[in-house]
């Protein structure tokens, strides 16, 4: 027999008697998610939702930090001091705490908007991000692929979507860094 969680038979056992709706109804736009019935996420939920000790680098326009439905799935760089101004870790990222924008080399890894902004550009990164991790059963939007995996935002390209392979590879050598 696998080792599941409580909470993992409890969804299973839910799901066989309630049926998937009832689940849905804790994250209003589950139903439109056909993609994970596709992928028989469910059946991975009734073993793991993710761990919050993985953390993913979504390489893109930035994130949302204060979205609903990702804020508690966001990466922290716990050996950061926010605000201070000093690069606490050593890493050679002043206050880093959540990410790096490596097209404008600040900490905040917010999308950027100004005039030639497209939204779809500066949405795209808090798009990927909620599809990886969105927070389950929280009455907001989606679900994500896992519940609690952590998300770390590395911005790589501008407001219009584009972006320089050096940034990129310096993204990745950040990520596996940190």
């Amino acid at each position: 027999m696998k080792k599941t969680s409580k909470i993992g038979l409890i969804v299973a056992i839910l799901s066989l008697f309630m049926g998937t709706a009832a689940l849905a109804a804790a994250d209003p736009y589950y139903v439109k998610q056909w993609y994970l019935q596709t992928i028989k996420a469910e059946d991975a939920w009734s073993i793991t939702k993710g761990s919050d000790s993985v953390i993913v680098a979504v390489l893109d326009t930035g994130l949302d930090i204060d979205h609903p439905d990702i804020k508690d799935n966001l990466w922290v760089n716990v050996d950061e001091i926010p605000g201070d101004r000093i690069d606490n870790d050593k890493n050679g990222f002043v206050d880093d705490l959540n990410g790096w924008d490596f097209i404008d080399g600040v900490a905040s890894p917010q999308p950027k908007l100004n005039q030639n902004s497209m939204n779809d550009s500066v949405s795209h990164g808090t798009f990927v991000a909620g599809l990886i991790s969105a927070v389950h059963d929280n009455g907001l939007g989606i679900k994500g692929v896992t519940a609690k995996v952590k998300i770390m935002p590395l911005i790589v390209l501008d407001t219009e979507g584009y972006g320089w392979s050096d940034q990129v590879a310096r993204a990745i050598d950040y990520a596996v860094a940190n």
